[in-house]
């Protein structure tokens, strides 16, 4: 079974696995988390959330690419609207509302990084409990070379994910970590060298007691909640700085 979204540029299709789902997305700009692609993830987890699989699998169309986060050009256009605090906010609210939501699934979730989770797609890839690297991925909160941060729990998760000094350096350098770096710091749970390795992997979460998973994760969950109001603030105020602005424009000539 599949879904089509409004948005045809946007597009999420949700197919059946043995004991499982997988949701495989794709969208324009290296799967830039546009409002479209964020309104089709959203629907796709909720037909997930009716089915109540044993897992949830999760992968980009592309094997180039796991997703490429926020794209610059909308934020560009977002600061450029009459009322651009509250515009960036609502924006910051949705994202943030879908990673909580990927986050608040009942039954174990599984993002499958085939290439570059950069900005709010590490974010995104945080939200999952469990995340399998392919060779060709990466991983990068680059926002503070733009000066911005990761606004959709990206200052939270990563700590809780891999112990404060390793998130400290990620987030307050913005370098980008291999797949094999990612796994000695904990970011990253597997890794598979391709789809027999991931079947593989799939196979093991297939025998796992559903309803445990279901019981560990809400003995798991922590009210981190207030954190994304923070996160918001934070980059609402860094927007209208000239300096962020400065080097988000140098960045977009640059590309």
């Amino acid at each position: 079974m599949s879904n089509a979204h409004r948005d045809v540029t946007c597009h999420v299709e949700v197919s059946q696995l043995a004991n499982g789902m997988c949701l495989t997305f794709s969208a324009p700009g290296g799967n830039a988390l546009l409002p479209g692609l964020i309104e089709a993830l959203r629907d796709g987890f909720a037909e997930a959330r009716r089915a109540n699989p044993q897992f949830l699998l999760v992968r980009s169309a592309s094997e180039k690419i796991f997703c490429a986060g926020a794209n610059l050009d909308h934020i560009r256009t977002i600061i450029q609207d009459p009322s651009p605090q509250k515009a960036l906010a609502d924006f910051i609210k949705d994202l943030q509302g879908l990673l909580n939501e990927i986050e608040d699934l009942p039954f174990l979730t599984v993002c499958d990084v085939v290439g570059p989770a950069f900005g709010g797609g590490l974010e995104m890839a945080l939200a999952f409990d469990l995340r399998v690297a392919r060779p060709k991925a990466r991983f990068a909160l680059p926002e503070v070379k733009l000066g911005l941060l990761p606004a959709a729990g990206g200052t939270h998760r990563l700590e809780r994910a891999i112990g404060g000094g390793d998130a400290r350096r990620v987030l307050l350098t913005g370098d980008e970590l291999t797949s094999a770096a990612a796994y000695n710091i904990g970011l990253v749970d597997y890794l598979a060298s391709d789809d027999a390795d991931v079947d593989t992997l799939l196979a093991r979460f297939a025998e796992l007691s559903t309803a445990a998973i279901t019981q560990i994760k809400s003995c798991r969950k922590t009210d981190t909640r207030q954190n994304d109001q923070r996160e918001s603030d934070a980059i609402i105020q860094l927007v209208t700085n000239p300096d962020t602005q400065s080097r988000i424009a140098a960045f977009l000539m640059g590309r």
